[in-house]
Parts: structure tokens; sequence; C-alpha cells
């Protein structure tokens, strides 16, 4: 993971502890430029409440330029929808 991964990692997971995270639960989620800099926050942030609360989100994305290295290693990857 590259150091700017990291800290956006680490930001989001302490961002979850300070919002009304709940509404997300069960939720299908869909990020439009995942690979931009909010996008990547978004999918970080997402991905922490699965990881620490086990909210089952999915999370779609969509990217003008195909998945970057951040998404093909955190997320499934599926181009057939």
């Amino acid at each position: 993971m590259k150091k700017a991964d990291k800290i956006i990692f680490e930001d989001t997971k302490s961002i979850i502890y300070k919002i009304n995270n709940n509404k997300f639960k069960n939720k299908k989620i869909l990020i439009t430029g995942a690979n931009g800099l909010f996008g990547q926050y978004f999918v970080s942030l997402f991905l922490n409440l699965n990881k620490q609360f086990n909210y089952n989100i999915k999370i779609y994305t969509i990217n003008k330029s195909g998945p970057n290295k951040f998404l093909r290693n955190n997320l499934p990857i599926n181009s057939n929808l």
C-alpha cells in the first residue's frame, strides 16, 4: 500500500467514530470517480465501516480509467456489470 493510501485509510478509521454511520448498514453505495482523492476517501470510509462494525455495505465504483491499485487491492473487481 502506498504511503498516501495508508494515510487515507488511517484518516478514515478515525472519521468513522465522529459521524452517524448507522444509516449505512446493509446499504449499496455507488461511488463515481473512485480513483480520485474524495472517491478514495469514501471507498476507504465504507471499507473501514465494514471492517470495524461489520456493516455489510456493498461498494460499487465507476471510474473513467478503470480501477487504480488501491481499488484492485481492496475491492472485488467485477467488470460484467
